[in-house]
């Protein structure tokens, strides 16, 4: 921090096993650069997020406008026009990228220029989210906190590398936090701080504070010290299990009650801890559900709702049980209280109390408030749908919600989490009917839907594996392979051609001439007595293109006259391109 102070960009990874005090570090990194006055910006990653663009940047921008997703669209765009960066010449089209990250309403925001690609608009939006990441840096230094990146979706992972890879002369530090796990490779090439556990006076010294003194006995001790392994959420929990057992049990009996109930894992103790809150256990598995962080106002629409009507005491009484318990915090957020789990392996224990027939009963009733009375959250974050869906067993309403995640992201060009959605729509397809032909389970009423549904989502995912990979990937290869499989069973003739098309070009970027002139002859030769105007037109510049790169360049040019000569219609070139998805550039051009 020092030499950012001085004027030098920095970035470190802090690394360590859960529970071993990463958050911790950082919360007391940020109190002592807030008591010298200096600004820190956090934000954090999650598990149920990890395919959403740019969600911990947009979880900041929203606490920095104070901008919540029940707000009027009016207001959170007044609250926008506040950002530095949506002033100057630039003001509309900051509006609008930005405004577009907060789901406001098309209508409320000024248009986009047409002229905007889809990935110009990607390059334009990162480059706003790091202004507004960095704030005023060039007049005060500025810590930026990007907490768990171990669950980062891509599109933050490709802003902090262009954070990372920024000016060096500006005062910048970028602290990221990682889980470390045998095998796990570090997210980012930066200088590493790895946690160690505590040793053994500092494990005493924390387990008679966080016991508030009950626990003396040197023997008890030294046993849950060892136990502990110097891992520090171990150490607090124990400490606070023996402090609620003193009040209840005689001191005498602490001890042997501990030994009884102190397991030898992390997990198992977050479990023993939940125990201690029998009569709150109901509430915490709800918000488990929910994630690690969730607001006042979802869990109690989750748990009025009919079918999970919440057992024991109110659900407040719940909650302030768990607050005081030390396995919930709270803070206010946008006027209603905002709870998060003390850490994100206690999420887990809450939610694995679960039987698995409750679990999945559950997540199909949230899957149900949030589709009745949270709409606005279920457009801005569809995958969140899905995947409340998915862990209901819901397959069919699971499949659309992933696809619409998946169009929701392409539409942002977030090209990586689109991939992502659409494996995850497919491995649900890979559960669809047997391949003998046996009668398909919901929701596919016959193979033939199944074939089609899938043929559909492989066409988007090819579209978005070109984007990434280009042309001569072999994945995209595999997918095309796929896509024409599916095409010539259900008899689908557009999709064949895009098929042999995308397959073409995969030969030709890999200088396999021979494959592609094959391909080539098979789209000219599948083009049928009246063909689609800009089938013929693909098939026939493909051919083009192959004599010009090897070297017969009068036919090239005579084939690519004949193409121009046959194309004449502007407009159609448009439709037929737009219909195209995209698929190649248009060859006319």
């Amino acid at each position: 921090w020092h030499t950012v102070a001085g004027g030098q960009r920095q970035a470190v990874l802090l690394r360590g096993e859960a529970g071993i005090g990463k958050s911790r570090l950082v919360r007391e990194f940020r109190q002592a650069l807030a008591a010298q006055g200096h600004r820190t910006l956090e934000c954090r990653c999650a598990p149920e997020h990890s395919g959403s663009a740019f969600q911990p940047l947009i979880d900041l921008m929203r606490r920095r406008l104070q901008v919540h997703e029940g707000d009027e669209p009016s207001v959170q765009l007044q609250r926008l026009r506040a950002l530095q960066v949506t002033s100057g010449p630039q003001a509309d089209d900051a509006l609008a990228l930005l405004g577009s990250l907060l789901s406001l309403p098309a209508e409320v925001l000024p248009p986009l220029p047409a002229a905007h690609a889809p990935e110009q608009r990607r390059r334009l939006t990162m480059a706003l989210l790091e202004r507004v990441a960095l704030g005023l840096a060039d007049q005060a230094p500025v810590c930026l906190i990007l907490e768990d990146v171990h669950w980062m979706d891509p599109s933050t992972q490709a802003l902090m590398q262009r954070l990372i890879d920024g000016p060096p002369g500006q005062r910048v530090m970028l602290l990221l936090t990682q889980r470390a796990s045998p095998g796990d490779e570090p997210a980012f090439a930066l200088p590493q701080l790895a946690l160690a556990g505590l040793d053994a006076a500092s494990t005493r010294e924390l387990l008679q504070g966080a016991s508030n003194g009950t626990l003396h006995d040197e023997a008890l001790l030294g046993w849950l010290a060892e136990r502990a392994d110097g891992v520090p959420l171990f150490i607090e929990e124990s400490a606070r299990l023996a402090a609620a057992l003193a009040q209840r049990h005689p001191a005498e009996a602490v001890a042997h009650s501990l030994r009884q109930r102190v397991p030898g894992s992390l997990r198992d103790l977050l479990a023993a801890r939940l125990d201690q809150c029998a009569q709150a256990r109901p509430a915490a598995q709800v918000g488990a559900a929910l994630g690690r962080h969730f607001s006042r106002g979802l869990i109690e629409a989750v748990c009025a709702h009919p079918g999970w009507p919440l057992p024991g005491a109110a659900l407040d009484v719940q909650l302030q049980a768990l607050v005081q318990a030390g396995l919930l915090t709270v803070q206010a957020e946008g006027g209603q209280p905002v709870y998060a789990f003390h850490h994100a392996l206690l999420r887990d224990a809450a939610h694995q109390s679960l039987l698995a027939r409750d679990r999945r009963h559950l997540h199909g009733v949230i899957a149900s408030v949030l589709q009745a009375a949270f709409a606005p959250l279920c457009q801005a974050q569809p995958e969140l749908l899905a995947w409340h869906h998915e862990q209901a067993g819901d397959q069919a309403a699971a499949l659309a919600a992933w696809e619409q995640a998946a169009r929701r992201a392409t539409a942002r060009s977030a090209h990586h989490e689109a991939q992502g959605h659409l494996h995850r729509a497919l491995a649900l397809l890979a559960d669809g009917p047997a391949a003998d032909g046996a009668p398909a389970p919901a929701p596919f009423a016959t193979p033939a839907l199944h074939q089609a549904t899938e043929l559909r989502l492989q066409l988007l995912l090819a579209g978005r594996l070109m984007a990434t990979a280009g042309y001569g990937a072999a994945p995209l290869a595999a997918v095309y392979r796929r896509i024409e499989a599916l095409a010539a069973a259900l008899g689908d003739a557009g999709a064949l051609h895009r098929a042999r098309l995308g397959l073409e070009g995969f030969h030709f970027m890999r200088a396999d001439f021979a494959g592609a002139s094959a391909l080539a002859d098979a789209l000219v030769a599948g083009l049928g007595p009246v063909p689609e105007p800009m089938a013929w037109l693909q098939a026939h510049w493909a051919r083009a293109n192959l004599l010009f790169h090897t070297g017969q360049v009068p036919q090239a040019l005579a084939l690519a006259d004949h193409c121009l000569a046959h194309w004449g219609s502007t407009a159609a070139v448009s439709a037929s391109a737009a219909s195209g998805g995209g698929l190649l550039q248009h060859p006319a051009v």
